[in-house]
């Protein structure tokens, strides 16, 4: 599937994936936790909330959301999570993006096309949908995940600024 490594399968997520999805979302934050001081960062939370699983769980809807895992016998190894929104840019040239707020890669699997299996995934899934752009975020100080989104195609266009009020 999609470049996945052969001994992955990939299926859309169910609700028994929830917590896994609610961790991978905080994995992502204490990843880059201590790799450089940033109070955002910083603030961050260390263990999944009731609250996160419940936004996790939106994503199981499979109409405007959409989530897909890939999974190592048992285990999961990754996620994607994909939604249709309208445009973030009032002028955009489209009226409604797909956006990928989360994608995750446990260690061991890094570099080995799971996570550009899973984004294919939801860029098929957005093109289905008559989506004609796809747009990804990622923190300005994440190398890596700077280096995979270039390398699946993405490119920046809008920066998001932080300050601590």
């Amino acid at each position: 599937m999609s470049g996945l490594p052969p001994e992955l399968q990939m299926r859309p997520a169910e609700e028994g994936d929830v917590p896994f999805i609610a961790e991978a979302c905080v994995a992502i934050g204490n990843f880059m936790k201590g790799r450089w001081p940033d109070p955002y960062i910083d603030g961050l939370p260390d263990k999944a909330s009731p609250e996160l699983e419940d936004w996790s769980r939106r994503f199981l809807d499979g109409v405007t959301r959409h989530a897909w895992i890939a999974i190592d016998n048992d285990d999961r190894v990754a996620c994607v999570l994909a939604e249709i929104v309208p445009s973030h840019l009032p002028a955009s040239v489209s009226r409604i993006v797909g956006y990928i707020p989360v994608c995750w890669v446990e260690e061991g699997w890094r570099g080995k096309g799971v996570g550009r299996g899973l984004v294919s995934q939801a860029e098929d899934w957005f093109r289905k949908n008559g989506v004609p752009y796809s747009e990804v975020s990622w923190l300005a100080k994440n190398a890596e995940g700077d280096a995979a989104w270039r390398g699946m195609g993405y490119s920046p266009f809008r920066i998001f600024g932080f300050k601590e009020l």
